[in-house]
């Protein structure tokens, strides 16, 4: 999808704007810096995406408040800007993986355990 370089389409088109947005970018992909610069609710899908290391289809379409297909569109973008994976299978509610998925760890794992004793101390 294609867009005039002048602007963005009118107000009320929600996937339009989003597509916009996305195809607007100055750099070909998406980085995590790049997160901030989105506007809301597009932002809001970003910052799930990276916060959890993936979304699916129907969190997408709930976030943008756009049916499944037109939440499709913008996902198929976000991809060709390498922020997320193409899942391995599709399927009716597919889940797309970010290429700098988050990792979690336990805390009881990595320090010391001085430290650990120190923390339960206070």
């Amino acid at each position: 999808m294609q867009f005039s370089k002048s602007g963005p389409p009118k107000k009320d088109d929600r996937l339009g704007n989003y597509m916009w947005e996305l195809e607007h970018r100055p750099q070909s992909k998406i980085l995590p810096s790049d997160v901030l610069k989105f506007s809301d609710p597009l932002r809001a899908v970003l910052n799930q995406a990276a916060r959890i290391g993936r979304i699916s289809l129907s969190e997408v379409s709930k976030l943008l408040d756009l049916p499944p297909e037109q939440a499709q569109r913008v996902i198929d973008l976000i991809v060709e800007k390498d922020f997320l994976r193409r899942p391995s299978s599709l399927g009716d509610n597919p889940v797309y993986e970010t290429r700098l998925a988050v990792r979690t760890r336990k805390l009881n794992d990595e320090l010391p355990k001085e430290i650990l004793n120190k923390l339960d101390d206070l």
